[in-house]
This record gives C-alpha cells, structure tokens and sequence, in this order.
C-alpha cells in the first residue's frame, strides 16, 4: 500500500532439492560429523525464484508485486 513492495524472501535459483546447491544428505553429514566430507552438486528439480516489481516512472512508487516460481525438470 502507499507505494512500498514488500517481500521478505524471494527464494533461491537452483536445485530445489538441496542446499545451497549441494546435495543435502551430505551437508546434513558434515555439519553432524567429526569428519569432514565434501558435498556433492545436488541433481534434481531446478527453480528459478525472482520477483518482478512494477514501478510509477513519475512518482517512484511501487504499484505492482509478483512473485515467480519457475520449475524445470533436468
């Protein structure tokens, strides 16, 4: 309302089934273990998160949000 755009967390682009783009089960094992493992690429689901934010060319005020969740099967 009155011109702001809001949104707290637009998401992430990548693999939706993992973190931070690496395969969880062995992120989730690093930070559980004593022993250190390197994470592997996670394959998978892949989404591209974004918002698009429509703006008054006149007054610089937002007027218009819309969240995208875009998903493509590798």
């Amino acid at each position: 309302p009155q011109g702001t755009a809001y949104l707290t967390d637009v998401g992430m682009t990548g693999s939706y089934d993992g973190v931070i783009g690496m395969n969880k089960a062995d992120v989730i094992a690093r930070f559980t273990s004593v022993i250190a493992r390197r994470a592997e690429h996670s394959n998978g689901q892949v989404r591209i998160c974004a918002a698009v934010i429509g703006i008054d060319e006149t007054t610089g005020k937002a007027h218009s949000i819309e969240r995208i969740n875009l998903a493509h099967d590798q």
